[in-house]
């Protein structure tokens, strides 16, 4: 049975003084907790924390955290101090700096703290204009190095930014470990035509986050333009053509040292200021006729400008020049194509060939750059090519001749035929009289009894002769025509006076002469009769009934 009595009889000798060391020690781990609340709390009271980055150079914040707090006692790692409860304060010095506070909280309690921070070099900014600060307008361009250094580790810049009066910004960004490459060279220019004085503000921030800035007042000076400028009438012609320019230039005239005008053809003009200035044009323009004009001025102070007008004329020269695959030819071969040197005019249009060859109907015309015709007759042919273009002036006509040669055998013409009684014998009863109207025409060297006068073009006729037709030449002189005949051993020249549009008889009466070498042959097509050649002026065959004959006017009797 439990004996309650054994174990709850305290009152003993050892027991009590059991009793009493318990008693003393609890009250004393009683004080010791209530000394380490106490100073717990007086420290919780007080706490130091800053502003970052922590840069030389710039005000770094510190914070006690303990508001109402007196006696305020800051001790920057003996650099400084200062009483204030929440002071600025700036480091000259990179390191690891000991920040110490002191205070009495708003409770009365006392309050004693330290803290340890890193303060980093800020950058230091080397920037510098290395040309002329005072610079003209036109192709202005200011250069500045820069050799700024990072601050603890000086290659390290992560950006650079310059901020130019004119509100123009140039970044620049790098990355770490590296950062920006330094030194660096970079050029700024100024667009504003009124000039000005203009100053830059620099910042660079390195890799550790401190950033520097400056500002650098009235660095570049730029002069004003010289506000050249001038109008052109743009004119458009063919071989000649009038610019008047009109300059309008701002700049005052009493600042002008020299000035030039350029016309774009190779010549220029320093004596005239305007307003008005004129130029005649006689050369064809580089660029399909077109003339670029410029107008540069230098001023008393040395600053030159120019002020550019493209296609401010324009003038083409076009001499067209007919080429033919022959200058002539034997009738039974009377085709002859013809086509302009150097292919069609820029922006002509309407081509039209008339070949002077009426007989030929609508065949006489050909409304393209190149034509072909098949001459009807012998002789010369006058052949005009005429077409229009977009600029006044520039519609042209040229002339070419060209040589058909003879003989061409005609039995037969309009209104002069064979009397029907001959033509149509149902029995056959008379003697056939056939007419001859064969035409020639440059057959030998005896031309005064040629069939076609030679018609006269130009101021002269060059024959350049030889035995055998040669294709034209590829030369030409405008006040010449170049022909080439067969039959001739040498060059025969024949001069005339009057226009050089006139039509003249070329007189051979002067020439030599010499046997004909024209072959006469009729086949009467009568294969009944006896197959012989009559040959009347030499005795042959007369007065017999052949198939053939080389008479002029023969006669002939159709067999029945």
């Amino acid at each position: 049975m439990y004996n309650s009595k054994k174990y709850l009889n305290l009152a003993t000798p050892n027991n009590m003084k059991i009793k009493q060391t318990i008693t003393s020690t609890l009250k004393a781990f009683s004080l010791l907790l209530l000394l380490f609340l106490s100073t717990t709390i007086a420290s919780a009271q007080c706490s130091i924390t800053s502003t970052a980055p922590a840069c030389t150079g710039v005000p770094i914040t510190f914070f006690s955290n303990s508001p109402g707090a007196s006696a305020v006692n800051w001790n920057f790692n003996s650099e400084g101090s200062s009483t204030q409860n929440d002071p600025a304060f700036v480091f000259n010095v990179p390191g690891v700096k000991t920040i110490n506070l002191s205070l009495k909280t708003a409770t009365g309690q006392n309050c004693n703290t330290s803290v340890s921070i890193t303060v980093y070099a800020s950058p230091i900014i080397k920037v510098k204009l290395i040309n002329n600060p005072i610079q003209c307008f036109q192709n202005n361009s200011f250069c500045f190095t820069d050799s700024s250094l990072g601050g603890d580790n000086p290659s390290c810049i992560k950006s650079i930014k310059y901020a130019f009066d004119d509100g123009e910004l140039i970044s620049v960004s790098g990355t770490a470990p590296n950062g920006v490459k330094m030194p660096r060279t970079f050029c700024k220019s100024f667009s504003d035509p009124a000039g000005g004085v203009y100053g830059y503000t620099v910042e660079i921030e390195n890799c550790n986050g401190c950033i520097t800035k400056i500002k650098y007042s009235n660095v570049c000076t730029v002069r004003a333009s010289l506000g050249l400028n001038f109008t052109s009438n743009k004119p458009r012609a063919c071989d000649s053509a009038v610019m008047k320019v009109t300059n309008k230039s701002t700049v005052p005239f009493s600042q002008v040292a020299s000035w030039s005008w350029s016309w774009g053809d190779g010549t220029f003009n320093t004596t005239s200021w305007g307003p008005d200035v004129f130029h005649t044009f006689r050369t064809q323009g580089p660029n399909v006729g077109d003339f670029t004009t410029r107008l540069t001025v230098t001023t008393i102070d040395g600053c030159t400008e120019t002020f550019t007008f493209n296609a401010s004329a324009t003038n083409l020269i076009i001499r067209p020049v007919i080429i033919a695959t022959k200058d002539s030819t034997c009738s039974s071969e009377p085709e002859i194509t013809f086509r302009l040197k150097g292919g069609s005019i820029p922006q002509g249009s309407n081509p039209v060939y008339n070949y002077g060859d009426p007989p030929t109907g609508p065949l006489n015309i050909t409304r393209q750059w190149v034509g072909t015709h098949r001459f009807s007759g012998l002789g010369p042919y006058k052949i005009n090519f005429s077409y229009t273009h977009s600029i006044p002036g520039c519609s042209k006509t040229v002339y070419d001749t060209v040589l058909i040669i003879g003989p061409k055998s005609v039995i037969e013409k309009a209104f002069n035929w064979l009397t029907d009684s001959l033509r149509f014998q149902c029995v056959i009863k008379d003697t056939v009289k056939f007419k001859n109207f064969s035409i020639f025409y440059h057959n030998d060297n005896v031309m005064r009894d040629d069939d076609s006068l030679v018609l006269v073009y130009d101021s002269a006729i060059v024959l350049k002769t030889t035995r055998a037709i040669q294709p034209k030449s590829t030369t030409f002189n405008p006040s010449i025509h170049e022909w080439i005949y067969p039959g001739f051993n040498k060059p025969l020249v024949h001069s005339f006076a009057g226009s050089p549009s006139g039509q003249k008889s070329l007189d051979h009466s002067k020439q030599q002469r010499g046997n004909s070498c024209i072959l006469r042959m009729w086949d009467f097509d009568d294969d009944f009769c006896e197959k012989c050649t009559t040959d009347t002026k030499n005795g042959i065959n007369v007065g017999k009934n052949c198939k053939f004959s080389k008479d002029s006017l023969p006669q002939h009797w159709y067999t029945p």
